[in-house]
Parts: C-alpha cells; sequence; structure tokens
C-alpha cells in the first residue's frame, strides 16, 4: 500500500509540474505612438483637421483631432514618418523624419 500512495504522490507532482505555466515574460512592445495638438497661429486649436502619416514603406494612415485639436495614431511600426496635416481656412503643414520608436509616445504639435 505505501509503494502505490508514494507512484501517486510521484504521479501528482509530476503532472502539477508539467501542467502549470512557466515563468511569464514580459512581452516587448513592437509599435508605437504619435500624438499630438493642431493649433492655428494664435495658439487656438483646429477641430476637424486631418491628419495623415505616411509609412516608410509608403503606407499611409489617416486621423482626425478632436474638438480640442488633439489626435493620437496608436500601433505605428517603428520607423520614420511624414506628417501632412490640413484644415479648412489653413495651409497646408508638413513634418517630415518623424522618428516612431516601439513601446514610446512621440508627440508632435
Amino acid at each position: 500500500m505505501k509503494v502505490r500512495a508514494f507512484y501517486i504522490a510521484i504521479l501528482f507532482v509530476f503532472v502539477l509540474v508539467f501542467t502549470t505555466n512557466g515563468p511569464s515574460r514580459a512581452q516587448t512592445p513592437t509599435t508605437g505612438t504619435l500624438r499630438g495638438q493642431v493649433t492655428d497661429p494664435s495658439g487656438s486649436t483646429v477641430s476637424g483637421a486631418a491628419v495623415l502619416l505616411t509609412a516608410p514603406n509608403g503606407s499611409s494612415i489617416d486621423s482626425v483631432t478632436n474638438k480640442d485639436g488633439f489626435y493620437e495614431v496608436t500601433g505605428l511600426a517603428t520607423g520614420t514618418y511624414s506628417v501632412k496635416v490640413v484644415a479648412p481656412g489653413f495651409g497646408l503643414f508638413t513634418a517630415a523624419n518623424i522618428a516612431v520608436k516601439a513601446g514610446q509616445v512621440q508627440t508632435l504639435k
């Protein structure tokens, strides 16, 4: 009887060890975020402005500023982007070489 209890205990430990998850590993972020606020020359915010990001591979991502002039684009692949902003009654704003890094938030006003 003692031998059988011993084997059951060994089996229990074996099952416990091999069915539990190993140590958790932190996930390394692979994308970044670009955010900012669009203002006019007097410093007033511009709502409804179109924000166009162009990725290094040529693809583009669109966003629009909210009522307070803020925009945020998340999930961006790392790289150097160009940004164009346009709103009715305003000229075109362009910015080049905006670096987006994994796990970081880049701000462009």
